[in-house]
């Protein structure tokens, strides 16, 4: 009888032990990550970890500008401890990531120590002096009922009449580092007009950043900016008119700051402030009078986790990008005639992959929700009392992602010139508002295709982007 008892108490203490493993949460929490791809590498390393290799000293090599501090820092490795092959990969590709460099490489030699190693990270710099030159070619579906008939310009897709733009944009600028921690820049968009549009605009920034913040691999980014846009406005349904807009940004500022947590995951917050002003030349359109000039203020405020596994800041081809939390934006504006404030609340969330097929060829697939709350407030200021309308919309959206991309040049001309590469990605997304007026869903179909050009002095990308909504 004491036997069976015994056994009858070891299966319950069996049976809870096995409930209570099954719903443990940090079990449930390792599972989603391994649905999401980011909790796989982490679950295989430990699986496999393989050889570990003390590192005795670190050396840097290829390093004109940059500080072997930023470098160092950025890989998050110390002299004097031990890695594994997997680890030292991912903190090359962290420094791979780094704006400024284009290419690393490393290697080991044997220490002055038995069994110990130098660790060799050589590293191929951007210029000092950099450019970055887009064009896009730009398509609308125009066969949905509420957008008027094309006009000359446009053309046909596939046999669906599109409207086309362009965009052009071209920005240089200039690098300097000071210090073993600190980076100084400074860019001009010079006045370039965007053929479709007729804009011109021209625009000046300058900023600072630090690696290694408080010794702690933290990042901070401080960038200030201007802006100035001047283009023609065809109000709808007012004939013969071609009045001139212009939008100033005399002041913009944007205060980036990341904290490194375990292995390739960040916690990173972005702040933005803005003030601006859109004066339009309105004589004779009495459908505009009262809104010839507008100051505006903008506030955004971005808090989130980060996942970066990938080789490359611009053009990956392998790892594990993902993002999720929360962002709030408040916008105000006086017209002559109206206050209008704007608030946005967003919870959002971002996955994308990338894998290489071979040396030359790479896909990537990805997908991302928000979940937005939008609150508008309009104020009358003529009205006595001033009247008020307010509204709220709840926006929930989604979207599926395929791309792929191919290298055109392959290793050895991709080391002579620069990096020459054919990319394509497709979208299909799905919108729906919920307000106070109606219930309306919108589905989106994308895609872009791209060729793009990058060196050590910059980036060239010329590209074609078609979208439909329906």
């Amino acid at each position: 009888m004491g036997y069976r008892q015994k056994r009858k108490e070891k299966l319950v203490f069996d049976r809870m032990c096995f409930w209570m493993e099954a719903f443990n949460p940090m079990r449930w929490m390792l599972a989603v990550l391994i649905l999401l791809g980011l909790g796989h590498s982490e679950v295989q390393a430990r699986r496999t970890d393989g050889p570990r290799f003390p590192i005795e000293r670190i050396r840097i090599e290829g390093a004109r500008h940059v500080s072997p501090r930023i470098i160092v820092s950025e890989a998050r490795l110390q002299e004097g401890r031990d890695y594994t092959e997997r680890e030292l990969r991912y903190a090359i590709e962290r420094i791979n990531r780094l704006p400024f460099i284009l290419e690393t490489e490393f290697s080991l030699e044997k220490g002055s120590l038995k069994g110990t190693f130098h660790l060799i990270i050589k590293v191929k710099e951007a210029s000092l002096l950099f450019f970055s030159l887009e064009t896009l070619f730009i398509g609308f579906d125009r066969t949905a009922p509420d957008i008027p008939d094309p006009n000359p310009r446009d053309a046909e897709f596939f046999g669906i009449p599109v409207e086309a733009n362009t965009f052009n944009d071209l920005s240089l600028g200039l690098r300097w580092f000071i210090g073993p921690s600190g980076l100084l820049f400074a860019a001009v968009q010079p006045k370039l007009t965007w053929s479709g549009d007729a804009v011109e605009r021209t625009a000046y920034s300058v900023g600072y950043s630090h690696y290694n913040l408080f010794g702690k691999n933290a990042f901070l980014n401080l960038t200030f900016s201007a802006l100035e846009e001047r283009f023609p406005l065809n109000p709808p349904n007012i004939e013969d008119t071609l009045q001139l807009a212009e939008i100033e940004t005399p002041f913009r500022m944007v205060l980036n700051l990341s904290f490194p947590l375990r292995g390739n995951h960040w916690f990173k917050t972005v702040g933005t402030y803005s003030e601006s002003k859109l004066k339009m030349d309105t004589a004779g359109i009495e459908a505009l009078s009262g809104f010839n000039q507008i100051e505006g203020i903008n506030k955004d405020w971005d808090l989130f986790w980060e996942y970066n596994s990938t080789n490359d800041n611009f053009l990956p081809t392998s790892g594990t990008f993902a993002q999720s939390g929360a962002s709030y934006t408040d916008d105000r504006f006086d017209f002559s005639i109206t206050r209008f404030g704007f608030n946005l609340t967003e919870l959002f969330g971002k996955y994308k992959k990338y894998r290489a097929y071979d040396a030359r060829h790479a896909y990537s697939y990805g997908t991302q929700v928000s979940l937005v709350r939008r609150q508008l407030q309009v104020v009358d200021i003529e009205s006595n009392p001033p009247g008020t309308i307010e509204e709220t919309t709840n926006t929930i959206s989604g979207s599926i992602e395929l791309g792929y991309s191919y290298d055109l040049w392959g290793r050895k001309k991709t080391t002579r010139f620069g990096d020459l590469r054919f990319e394509f990605n497709g979208l299909i997304g799905y919108l729906r508002d919920d307000n106070i007026f109606e219930l309306q869903g919108q589905k989106e179909f994308t895609f872009n295709t791209n060729l793009t050009f990058r060196n050590r002095w910059g980036v060239a990308k010329l590209g074609f982007i078609f979208s439909d909504f329906q």
